[in-house]
């Protein structure tokens, strides 16, 4: 049983590595971590980073799959890059659309978060050729948010939800910019968010499904 579980664990260790700084890694699986359960779920302050290609579909409709399938190689390599050189996790990439944490396992701060999303944005517009019109959209929002280990015996990982996820999506479909929540925003003393045409401040999503008036 016991060697069993130190397998499973070195699987596990080996697979997040790629997408999480080794301290990270450490983190998660301290205590039981590989046996999922209520007790072992955390509140955290958790500050969301959403990478979309808004065009997608159109996008799809118009290269040859295999020049895509290079394309998204890329995209989703230089974007996990910037992310884990900010400190953040990558939580998973899912088709047009990265998702990152920041301070599920560790605290980072404010300003090397910004500079990491501005580093993705970069890297996810040089990603593409530019005759394809990629339109490249980044949500970066914070909030309340319950962190842990979810999944079966068979696929676990360590992840986050909550609200401050659903808006960060929001403001990464809003528009081809970066652009982040008040929420997030009104904790800068510093630096300031640059001021840059592709870097805007929105308001807060809300439980309601509405941007915050």
């Amino acid at each position: 049983m016991f060697f069993r579980r130190w397998r499973e664990e070195r699987w596990l260790r080996n697979l997040f590595r790629p997408y999480a700084g080794r301290d990270a890694v450490d983190q998660a699986f301290k205590g039981t971590a590989l046996t999922p359960h209520p007790a072992k779920l955390g509140e955290v302050e958790l500050i969301c980073l959403v990478v979309r290609i808004r065009n997608f579909d159109s996008i799809l409709g118009r290269v040859d799959l295999r020049d895509l399938g290079a394309a998204m190689i890329g995209f989703y390599g230089t974007v996990a890059d910037a992310i884990i050189e900010a400190e953040g996790d990558v939580n998973q990439f899912c088709g047009a659309e990265i998702v990152g944490h920041f301070n599920v396992l560790h605290k980072v701060e404010e300003a090397r978060i910004v500079e990491g999303a501005m580093k993705t944005y970069r890297a996810a517009q040089a990603a593409f050729d530019p005759k394809w019109s990629a339109e490249i959209g980044v949500g970066l929002c914070r909030g309340v948010a319950i962190a842990g280990m979810f999944g079966s015996t068979s696929r676990i990982t360590h992840t986050a939800f909550g609200p401050s996820a659903i808006c960060a999506q929001d403001l990464a479909e809003k528009a081809g910019a970066l652009r982040i929540c008040e929420e997030f925003a009104g904790h800068f003393s510093r630096p300031q968010i640059p001021s840059e045409p592709w870097i805007a401040v929105e308001r807060h999503w809300s439980l309601e499904g509405k941007i915050e008036a």
